[in-house]
């Protein structure tokens, strides 16, 4: 929930420059998604939406009054039904990023809502019976002061656990490295080559010149969220000089890579054959039947581990489903929409239209394993339509596989981290 000044305005804003966040809802009803550009009743006309939700509400209310904190307890802690109003069920995480306009109201603020949490219990949530902080909060002042202490904001009360963080001091957004992030964008560098399969480092500065501004702020966020896949396995990023203690191996066990690697070495020994038999093709050597018809069990191709028909319950399966998620958002944020089935086609191209701002993959990780087919599809349609005699099933699956997008920045972080600075450690909790 956003709190801010001239709700409105900023609502009409944002409503228009990120239309694919907003449902259309009526009696209760969703009747069109933000992400579907029409009304999409009978499901048929777009892949599946994700039942995940983007919860954005603008109010207005009085940040000296007590109806700022009361509004921010009852989104943490949740309410029952009330005269009328749906019940709000309790958030398990939240964060709360506080910019009033001036630096002391904005800390105080944020000194005395921590207080109030505190006060309701709300600090700190519970899971597997351990305990987490449950509430992050971000104070932006444009200057420093004193009353952003780290003795004034964070070691007067050791009871409290809740950092308060700042940011947006004229000192650090003027600095070089706050208008280029190098650090950052060494990352992003990196996560854009493993997603484009490039290695050489000649080739992949090359592919990231030639991005547009949206790729490259898409890989940012990709690198940026790193952070917060570790931070749920129990460990963190930082960047500098690496101690002694490598936790690349804590990493491995918790995230779980060797099922994974299994697939990948099956996949990399069919894309071998499938190869040969075109090369050889070129030279007029038959391809044998066995290649012809050759088919590919699901999880060669789509790398997700699997427990009978459905997705195996594990931390490498759940990330990538978290990043999916992330990725959706960041589409939608970026006011673009769901890509109508009738439109999909052969490979990138059939997936999405930058001009249209339309995308294929905006939807749920199952709907992914639908989009692979309708691609598969299209890929043989196209393949008919020139006439070609030869047509190999399982070439067409990993040509029209994505959903091993999500799993490559995890599946080879030690690699994306390499020359990047970053490392990785036990979570301790705070900023970087």
């Amino acid at each position: 929930m956003t709190f801010i000044i001239d709700a409105k305005k900023h609502e009409n804003l944002f409503r228009n420059s990120a239309i694919g966040l907003f449902d259309t809802i009526e009696n209760d009803k969703i009747i069109k998604r933000g992400a579907e550009l029409l009304p999409n009743l009978d499901g048929n006309v777009y892949l599946k939406s994700p039942s995940e939700q983007n919860k954005i509400v603008f109010e207005e209310a009085d940040a000296l009054s007590v109806e700022l904190y009361d509004l921010i307890i009852n989104e943490i802690g949740g309410i029952p039904p009330q005269n009328g109003k749906p019940a709000i069920p309790p958030g398990s995480y939240a964060t709360v990023i506080i910019a009033l306009g001036e630096n002391r109201l904005s800390i105080e603020t944020a000194l005395e809502l921590r207080q109030k949490l505190y006060e309701s219990d709300l600090l700190v949530g519970n899971t597997d019976d351990k305990e987490y902080q449950r509430v992050r909060i971000f104070v932006k002042i444009d200057e420093e002061t004193i009353l952003a202490d780290e003795n004034i904001l964070n070691s007067t009360v050791k009871e409290i656990v809740c950092r308060i963080e700042t940011f947006g001091a004229d000192e650090e957004i003027l600095t070089e490295e706050y208008l280029i992030d190098e650090k950052l964008d060494t990352l992003a560098k990196n996560v854009s080559n493993r997603y484009e399969g490039k290695t050489e480092a000649e080739t992949a500065a090359s592919e990231w010149n030639t991005c547009t501004q949206l790729q490259r702020e898409s890989n940012r966020y990709a690198a940026m969220a790193i952070r917060v896949k570790l931070n749920l396995l129990g460990l963190d990023l930082k960047h500098g000089f690496k101690p002694d203690s490598d936790c690349t191996g804590i990493f491995n066990a918790r995230y779980g890579t060797t099922a994974a690697f299994d697939l990948r070495a099956e996949r990399k020994k069919l894309e071998k054959e499938i190869k040969l038999a075109r090369e050889n093709e070129k030279k007029g050597i038959a391809v044998p039947d066995s290649i012809l018809s050759l088919k590919v069990k699901d999880e060669i191709v789509d790398l997700i581990e699997r427990n009978n028909e459905d997705f195996t319950d594990n931390a490498r399966n759940n990330l990538a489903i978290l990043e999916h998620q992330r990725w959706n958002a960041f589409h939608l944020a970026n006011d673009w929409t769901k890509r109508p089935i009738k439109k999909i086609g052969a490979g990138r191209a059939g997936r999405q239209n930058g001009a249209a701002k339309q995308h294929a993959c905006i939807t749920t990780f199952h709907g992914l394993m639908e989009l692979r087919e309708i691609q598969k599809n299209a890929e043989k349609a196209e393949i008919e339509k020139k006439k070609e005699k030869q047509y190999i099933e399982a070439e067409s699956l990993l040509n029209a596989d994505t959903i091993r997008h999500d799993f490559n920045t995890m599946d080879f972080l030690s690699g994306i981290l390499t020359g990047s600075g970053y490392y990785i450690c036990e979570f301790t909790g705070g900023s970087q």
